[in-house]
């Protein structure tokens, strides 16, 4: 899942931290492709709630990530995209199509999430607000080194730009999708077929949401069993 949807799946969590902790290991990932955040975080956090509270997010972030990535709505997606993109020859020859489809399916998840309610978008960006990055820091240190100047600046420019707004329009899910690749070597991803992509991805949409909003709520079920404190939010 992509930045919003992870958000999504607890937008009702009382704490800002844990949701930040939701986002976090792809965000690291933006910063420094070699970092990792692994799974089942358990760390001593010498009393600092916010530090607990991040790592529990994290552990979250994986968990839902494995319940998306299993579901038949996954699968059944990707494939309907992987079909679709070989029909339209929108394929790319430096790139696996399995994986274009699982990126732009992940990408239009958030997109149709703002189409169905801006405020989403509004509570993600003031969650990112309430995090002290001295919190990240001791958190990150823990794990490994990593630059901590270079994460705090790219969460500045991340803050400020705010553009997941952007994804309402088809171009900036492209402009995405090219920065998203360029960053394991492949550019210009969609060079030459801009514009048949354009509508590939309103094709797309149609697909994806019928069925959506269920999806998150399936997911947020099979978590809730776990995890009594998530809500549900339907």
């Amino acid at each position: 899942m992509n930045y919003l949807s992870h958000f999504y799946m607890d937008i009702d969590h009382p704490d800002p931290y844990f949701q930040f902790g939701t986002i976090l290991p792809d965000l690291i990932r933006s910063v420094d492709r070699k970092l990792r955040i692994p799974k089942s975080l358990l760390l001593t956090t010498d009393g600092n709630d916010n530090i607990q509270q991040l790592s529990l997010g994290c552990n979250r972030h994986f968990e839902v990530d494995d319940l998306f990535h299993n579901s038949n709505f996954f699968r059944e997606h990707t494939s309907q995209i992987k079909t679709l993109l070989y029909e339209r020859n929108l394929q790319n020859p430096k790139l696996k199509t399995h994986l274009l489809a699982h990126v732009l399916l992940e990408l239009m998840l958030d997109r149709l999430l703002i189409k169905l309610d801006i405020t989403i978008c509004d509570r993600f960006y003031v969650c990112l607000k309430k995090v002290e990055y001295d919190n990240l820091n001791i958190l990150l240190n823990k794990i490994s080194y990593y630059d901590h100047q270079l994460l705090c600046d790219y969460l500045d420019r991340f803050q400020q730009s705010q553009y997941l707004y952007s994804y309402e329009f088809n171009d900036k899910i492209i402009f995405a999708l090219n920065r998203i690749f360029s960053r394991v070597g492949i550019n210009d991803l969609l060079k030459g077929y801009e514009h048949d992509f354009l509508n590939f991805i309103e094709e797309v949409e149609v697909i994806i949401k019928k069925d959506f909003e269920n999806m998150f709520t399936t997911l947020s079920k099979q978590i809730a069993k776990e995890s009594p404190y998530l809500k549900t939010p339907h």
